[in-house]
């Protein structure tokens, strides 16, 4: 999907500046793209359970003293 996009807005980019714009695909910036979005889903997934895992490790006696 990424790849006709990019290429339909070069082509959009080339026609409204008056000249060829030349795209290019790079397989290692598609790698560096896929371990950022890796790396921050795994952070965004394990953010929300720190406080459940804290939660879980606290005794009834602590729970019931918040309440």
């Amino acid at each position: 999907m990424a790849i006709p996009l990019s290429a339909g807005v070069t082509r959009l980019l080339g026609t409204a500046l008056e000249f060829e714009v030349m795209g290019a695909f790079s397989y290692t910036g598609l790698g560096i793209w896929f371990a950022a979005v890796v790396l921050i889903a795994v952070f965004a997934s394990v953010l929300p359970a720190l406080p459940a895992w804290n939660a879980s490790r606290l005794t009834v006696r602590e729970v019931l003293s918040y309440a």
